[in-house]
């Protein structure tokens, strides 16, 4: 129906989390990775970055100026 795997579907939604969560908190990253469903930073950081095409460094930093 959405033209995704499930695991597509899945992560693009703990990514739209983390990405509510990178703006709007403060949180480490590797609590933000663990808030949204990820086992660990590199899996986060590596599907972050292929879903928006930013690390979540960058992201967080570009939408809080």
């Amino acid at each position: 129906m959405t033209g995704l795997t499930p695991n597509e579907f899945l992560n693009r939604l703990r990514i739209q989390s983390a990405s509510d969560l990178l703006r709007t908190t403060n949180k480490s990253m590797i609590d933000l990775a663990f808030a949204s469903g990820f086992q660990s930073l590199s899996a986060f950081n590596k599907q972050f970055k292929r879903y928006t095409g930013q690390a979540p460094r960058e992201y967080r930093k570009k939408s809080n100026t």
